[in-house]
């Protein structure tokens, strides 16, 4: 097993996106709807992950310096002071070429140079100034500003709380396909959309479609599907139209036969949207349906039953 397949199902899916696709820690915001904070943390978890032998002998600031410069994601100036700490850094400059040696057959572009180490300057003979020159005062190098490091967040989504990503990153971007084009109507369309599915993942493959259906005079529509991966079922969720508010996902036979999968991990804002993705529990057959539903959040509290429904569908696991 390689480095990159024992890492947990959402760090491998962000690196996938960042080396594979180019996208930004900025666009995986948007992209998978969590806080951009997150989307790099996992990334640089994920380093230290792959580089464990010797994470040890960089602080973590720097790791996450030069790691946010192999997965090119620093502007010019900041990869030119990378560059240059790695030419006056042993620790940090070992430390890269075990990261870029396993990132390097999945990134779809060469990495970033790890240089050699920097040579030292030579020596220059002082020579003294005549008496009469004035006094030359030194100029003081601007220093370098280094941007405040955003708080950490958790290091774990919450289930109860956030669902888990479920290691199928590019999929959600299919998601907002199949809604956004008219998916959940369950014609033709949502056909085509779920064959490029199948092309774009080399792993998961897609078992069911499941169409959200809203309350009626409600202009609310949702779409879930399943995918497979080993003998894990992983859920991507997406919906649109939907009024502002906290949302949770339930699986769902009665109000008082329902499990809580998770809440949606950011709260939908007058867009309307969100998309979400997850594991499903092994015992998810002895359910009937996927609720999305409108919750009345309590910091601390996890609810115990489902809040007004909004959207329902035919559970399918394949």
């Amino acid at each position: 097993m390689s480095e990159l397949d024992a890492l947990p199902a959402d760090q491998r899916a962000v690196l996938q996106l960042l080396l594979k696709q180019g996208k930004t820690y900025a666009e995986l915001s948007t992209l998978l709807a969590i806080d951009a904070a997150a989307v790099q943390t996992r990334a640089h978890d994920a380093l230290d992950a792959i580089g464990s032998e010797t994470t040890h002998e960089l602080p973590s600031e720097r790791r996450g310096q030069v790691g946010d410069y192999l997965l090119g994601q620093q502007a010019a100036g900041e990869r030119e002071a990378s560059r240059e700490y790695l030419g006056g850094s042993p620790q940090a400059r070992t430390w890269a070429r075990v990261v870029a040696g396993a990132l390097g057959p999945m990134a779809a572009e060469p990495l970033p140079h790890v240089p050699e180490e920097a040579a030292p300057e030579p020596a220059v003979e002082l020579v003294p100034e005549p008496a009469a020159a004035a006094p030359v005062a030194p100029v003081a190098e601007a220093p370098i500003e280094e941007e405040p490091a955003a708080a950490a967040p958790p290091r774990s989504s919450r289930l109860g709380g956030a669902l888990l990503l479920g290691g199928v990153g590019v999929l959600v971007a299919i998601a907002l396909v199949l809604i956004l084009g008219g998916g959940g109507s369950g014609g033709k369309k949502t056909n085509s959309v779920s064959s490029t599915a199948t092309q774009s993942t080399a792993q998961p493959s897609p078992l069911a479609q499941i169409n959200l259906m809203p309350n009626a005079g409600s202009k609310s529509v949702g779409l879930a599907q399943v995918f497979a991966q080993g003998s894990q079922r992983l859920l991507i969720v997406a919906a649109q139209s939907l009024p502002p508010g906290s949302y949770a996902l339930w699986l769902y036979n009665s109000a008082a036969q329902a499990r809580l999968l998770g809440f949606v991990p950011q709260k939908v804002d007058k867009q309307g949207r969100f998309v979400t993705q997850g594991v499903l529990p092994q015992d998810a057959r002895s359910f009937q349906s996927l609720v999305v539903t409108k919750e009345q959040v309590t910091r601390g509290k996890v609810p115990t039953r489902p809040g007004a429904i909004v959207l329902r569908g035919k559970l399918q696991t394949g």
